[in-house]
């Protein structure tokens, strides 16, 4: 199989037949050839689209095709090539590093802001310190090499905010088999952990009791992400020995609260990876390997539905088809975007070779549609809610992050 690529269409031909009834053009926004950058990736598809200090609703960034076509390594990269992930928690925190408050004091719980007590506040960093002792050493030196990396080729500026503070969560999920697993969860033994519930509020979802930890620092956020991908679900298949065998979903929430006009605005970025798509037999799948590539490649065709009839919508003015985002965990968490509340970028990753024409092909008419869906409604900002605890941390966390207490001190001083 050949691929051409002319402009943004990418032209694909399989070898062999009559060229002009076989030949296929897909027109993307952006169509790279296979020596493209890391960071050629990042600025064309992702950077403009982070931009919390504007208020807006956030973004989801998805990554699609077959197994072994290089989606983790677009999301994630290595330590000499990071991913979209690693460049995204560099951008935001060094854009927003002087207004990042060190103290979990502000919190969103279904859509609504919470200001937490000093016990709560307590809580949270204890939950990172827990994570940072089970990760043990060797983190820091690894992150340090990424980060230098990223900052040499992007050179983040930090932004003027004025007023404002800045709170950071994160949260990371899988859904395996049409169960979502909680990848951040410190209580529960990891070998019997317990599926989990979406639900929707005003086409919004939210993961009943999904642990969202703070992350104040990006040593923090890379923290987190590391000790998620230690949680997350891997099996061997005969197409790729280390293929994902379930959807994962990264959440950085950046809730940005200004003092003087008390109104608060919440952006929420989803990094998917979703599983490989690929026919049965190819995989060599049987028993929970043919259960699993089952249920990836149902939760795949309702994406596809999905960007199908949101496209078909927006064509139209007749009355319109129900988007079937409640047919699929993985359609029912990322809704938002499906619903044309937020941009979604999808990064399609293509395997060119003939064996895998057909799959190739599927994966290309399922994400050339994503490029049509628009953006519609206006972003909900929040009034700060009034109370003499919220008064007394928002005096707090308006220091600088280099002027505030030693959190790990208090810890301690708390525990004894």
């Amino acid at each position: 199989m050949s691929f051409k690529i002319k402009e943004n269409t990418l032209i694909a031909r399989c070898q062999g037949e009559n060229q002009s009834s076989s030949e296929k053009h897909y027109t993307f926004s952006n169509v790279f050839e296979d020596n493209v950058s890391q960071a050629e990736v990042y600025d064309c598809c992702i950077r403009p689209t982070i931009r919390p200090t504007l208020g807006e609703p956030g973004a989801t960034f998805l990554t699609y095709g077959t197994s072994g076509s290089g989606k983790t390594y677009t999301l994630l990269g290595n330590e000499g090539q990071p991913g979209i992930v690693p460049r995204s928690i560099e951008q935001i925190y060094e854009e927003l590093y002087d207004h990042i408050s060190t103290e979990p004091s502000l919190k969103m719980e279904c859509m609504k802001p919470i200001p937490l007590s000093d016990e709560s506040v307590l809580d949270e960093l204890r939950k990172l310190r827990t994570i940072k002792t089970r990760l043990g050493q060797g983190c820091e030196e690894s992150q340090t090499i990424i980060s230098d990396i990223i900052q040499s080729q992007h050179q983040f500026q930090p932004l003027d905010m004025g007023d404002k503070r800045v709170f950071i969560w994160i949260s990371f999920v899988e859904i395996y088999n049409e169960n979502v697993y909680d990848l951040l969860n410190l209580d529960g033994d990891y070998g019997k952990r317990k599926p989990m519930k979406v639900l929707s509020n005003d086409g919004n979802a939210f993961i009943k009791g999904l642990s969202t930890l703070y992350a104040g620092t990006k040593e923090d956020a890379y923290n987190l992400l590391q000790y998620g991908l230690q949680s997350a679900t891997y099996g061997a298949t005969d197409v790729n020995s280390n293929s994902s065998r379930s959807h994962s979903i990264f959440t950085v929430t950046v809730i940005t609260h200004s003092v003087s006009t008390q109104r608060i605005s919440q952006s929420v970025y989803k990094f998917c990876d979703l599983a490989g798509s690929e026919r049965l037999k190819k995989t060599g799948t049987f028993g929970d390997r043919l259960k699993e590539a089952q249920k990836i490649n149902t939760s795949l065709l309702v994406l596809g539905r999905c960007l199908e009839t949101v496209h078909k919508n927006q064509k139209t003015k007749k009355i319109h088809d129900l988007v079937p985002v409640r047919d699929s965990k993985l359609t029912m968490i990322i809704q938002s975007a499906l619903l044309g509340k937020e941009p979604m970028t999808m990064i399609v990753n293509v395997y060119p070779t003939e064996e895998f024409y057909d799959e190739n092909l599927n994966v290309l008419n399922f994400s050339s549609i994503a490029k049509q869906i628009v953006i519609s409604k206006q972003p909900k900002i929040l009034k700060a809610p009034h109370s003499t605890r919220y008064s007394f941390f928002l005096s707090q966390a308006m220091g600088s992050p280099s002027s505030k207490i030693d959190t790990n001190q208090l810890l301690v001083e708390y525990e004894k």
